[in-house]
């Protein structure tokens, strides 16, 4: 078995905890924003947290997108 296949990466965080690691976007409309700082992100959790707040806002675009058609 290959050291790659071996490796296990322990998942330190609940969901719970990866969402309060950043703090709600100031303009939750801007999911450009939210996009520009999940490219810049290192930090693995901060960069989760910021993932799950881009599709919040993504999903609530396309329902406000499906409402006004």
């Amino acid at each position: 078995m290959s050291n790659i296949a071996q490796t296990s990466i322990p998942v330190q965080s609940s969901l719970r905890e990866i969402r309060s690691a950043v703090p709600m976007t100031p303009q939750p409309s801007d999911w450009r924003l939210v996009a520009a700082q999940v490219r810049d992100e290192k930090d693995p959790n901060k960069m989760m947290a910021l993932v799950i707040e881009l599709d919040r806002l993504l999903e609530r675009d396309e329902k406000t997108r499906k409402r006004s058609r």
